[in-house]
């Protein structure tokens, strides 16, 4: 998400509520080049983005990723201009070139700058995740020294996160998350119930994990696709995370369809790894499939096949 540049002090813009928030959340704190650590932040790592760390974003967002993904606060001296932070990256190479690990990682260092983080630079600490929430939704700002970012329709003071997705232990009033606001304009409470279901301890454990990436290891016929199944469900059903927000990406059409029957939720978006990809080109704007002709083509021209009797290398 955009944000404001620093002149933000000549906005109308109300105080956090319960600065710094509840230290489940593990909000941080983004202030002005040269200011002082703030009170109750003087044991959180402190991180200068300044011009060198934008010429090389990659190992600064990949430390702010670790805390963020731990929900550890940190404290960040913003002394860049934030529009050259937030503007957007393109590449013209084509993506055979790019290898596996690219990325936009300047892209990457401005999210997680403002993901988690209290808008300091002015003096006046700002939670612009509460704000966005009482533009875009029906929740209203919470008052001043509130338990909560916003309050609710039915009158429930309720917290704005823009961490991990996932359980929160030690938070007592609601969670409203940044995905749901900012992706589809809704307010809607996280929640944890149980899962009921008749898995074994292990395939119970792989679908209610928390939040992050999660490996599970199973040879063929262990019940891969009926955990995939609770894990979707669990989701959507006992958290309230809102399937339009999902893709389950399956290894074939077979599985894809079956894992889509399985879960009953036309609105969860169940693919194949090809159309998944098909997808994310359409949207780009590409419209062209290349035939097999097409594809040998370009083969041709960057490796060179044995001749293998009765075979095709390609």
């Amino acid at each position: 998400m955009s944000q404001p540049p620093v002149t933000v002090r000549r906005m109308s813009v109300p105080v956090a509520a319960a600065f710094p928030g509840p230290s489940a959340l593990g909000r941080g704190v983004v202030i002005a080049a040269g200011a002082a650590t703030p009170a109750g932040f003087e044991g959180a790592p402190r991180f200068l983005l300044d011009a060198a760390a934008l010429a090389d974003p990659g190992p600064l967002a990949q430390a702010l990723h670790h805390h963020w993904a731990r929900r550890e606060p940190v404290v960040i001296e913003h002394a860049v201009d934030n529009a050259q932070l937030q503007a957007r990256e393109t590449t013209d190479r084509p993506p055979w070139e790019l290898g596996a690990w690219f990325g936009f990682e300047r892209e990457r260092l401005a999210h997680r700058v403002w993901a988690n983080t209290y808008d300091l630079r002015t003096g006046t600490p700002v939670w612009w995740r509460g704000e966005v929430a009482a533009r875009r939704t029906e929740v209203e700002r919470a008052p001043a020294g509130a338990s909560g970012d916003v309050v609710l329709p039915d009158g429930r003071l309720a917290w704005v996160d823009a961490g991990p997705r996932g359980p929160v232990e030690g938070v007592v009033e609601p969670i409203v998350h940044r995905e749901s606001v900012e992706l589809l304009g809704r307010a809607d409470v996280d929640d944890d119930g149980p899962l009921d279901d008749d898995l074994a301890k292990d395939q119970h454990a792989a679908a209610t994990h928390g939040h992050g990436a999660a490996r599970v290891l199973a040879p063929a016929g262990a019940g891969k696709t009926r955990v995939l199944t609770a894990r979707l469900g669990h989701v959507v059903r006992a958290r309230g995370v809102q399937p339009q927000l999902l893709t389950a990406v399956a290894y074939n059409k077979r599985a894809a369809v079956e894992l889509a029957a399985r879960v009953g939720d036309t609105r969860l978006s169940v693919r194949t790894i090809h159309s998944l990809a098909w997808a994310i080109c359409r949207d780009a704007g590409v419209r062209t499939v290349l035939d097999e002709r097409a594809v040998r083509g370009l083969l041709d021209g960057l490796v060179r096949f044995p001749k293998v009797q009765n075979t095709d290398p390609a």
